[in-house]
């Protein structure tokens, strides 16, 4: 019964074990797998703002390029204005010469007239006068024309020049707002990392424990062998001892039953002796002789 008891508390012993090394296998696993998950979850998003940041560091170089092509094509254009305001003040010099030498033709040809009759040369004269002073005017038409559009497309650098600059700006500020929600995952992987790593320390010191109580399952599986060993080495020797006891004591019963036999032949040989003593007797009281015939013939 005690060796019963003894199997029954190790199978209970042993279940319980189990069990609870189960569930530190299966907690175990599911902390791993939990880590494991938020790890690669922190990870994809990190890739994925990292990917978005990317697209806006690309958006930026490209808005950077256009900004420095519309500045290229702002220098450019403030260099042709300063060259058409260069022509522009050319061409007035010219149009001041050019009505200085009229002013002076005018002269000399009122001096001329007044001398000689020349109505055909003045009239060629005016004639051209009027011609330079058409040209003079659509010079001037034109210039005005060239400022104007020149004006009209330097406002147009300036407004792209402007949004360029808004635009930079709110991609800069977008880029530092990205960058600081890279930099909060990238310090939450870390603290990610760090509680796997006191994880995978917490499960190294699990598995030490899982060992040592392993071990002293062991140990104690060990003493509960030999104390089972014992004890069956002890229900054998009580065995032999009980075929021993129960071997004499059936000897004894044998014996006994032997020498019941013995005294009841005794008792029997006995009581014949008695039965023939008291024959005797009488025979001896009743008729002398015929008891010594009778001791003659024993």
């Amino acid at each position: 019964r005690e060796l019963e008891a003894l199997k029954g508390a190790q199978v209970q012993q042993q279940q319980s074990h189990n069990d609870q090394m189960e569930r530190l296998q299966r907690s175990m696993q599911e902390n791993e797998d939990r880590m494991k998950k938020e790890a690669e979850d922190a990870s994809a998003a990190a890739k994925k703002e990292q990917e978005k940041l990317q697209k806006l560091k690309k958006l930026l170089a490209e808005e950077k390029e256009v900004h420095e092509n519309a500045v290229q094509q702002s220098q450019d254009l403030q260099r042709q204005l300063q060259a058409a305001h260069v022509q522009q003040q050319a061409d007035a010099n010219e149009i001041q010469v050019l009505r200085r030498r009229l002013q002076e033709s005018e002269d000399r040809m009122k001096n001329e007239l007044e001398e000689e009759d020349m109505a055909e040369r003045v009239q060629e004269l005016k004639e051209l006068l009027a011609k330079q002073k058409e040209e003079h005017a659509q010079a001037v038409q034109r210039s005005q024309q060239l400022q104007q559009a020149q004006k009209q497309e330097m406002e147009s650098v300036q407004r792209q020049l402007q949004e360029s600059e808004e635009r930079l700006q709110n991609d800069a500020e977008a880029v530092n707002e990205w960058a600081q929600e890279v930099q909060k995952l990238k310090m939450q992987l870390a603290k990610r990392d760090e509680e796997h790593a006191r994880f995978v320390e917490q499960a190294s010191d699990l598995q030490q424990q899982v060992k040592i109580l392993v071990a002293a399952q062991a140990q104690q599986q060990e003493a509960h062998t030999n104390q089972c060993a014992r004890l069956q080495k002890q229900v054998e020797e009580s065995e032999g001892r009980a075929r021993q006891q129960s071997e004499v004591s059936e000897k004894l019963i044998a014996d006994r039953e032997v020498e019941q036999r013995r005294l009841q032949e005794l008792q029997q040989e006995l009581s014949e002796h008695k039965h023939q003593g008291v024959q005797n007797l009488q025979l001896r009281f009743a008729d002398p002789e015929q008891e010594h015939m009778q001791q003659l013939k024993q």
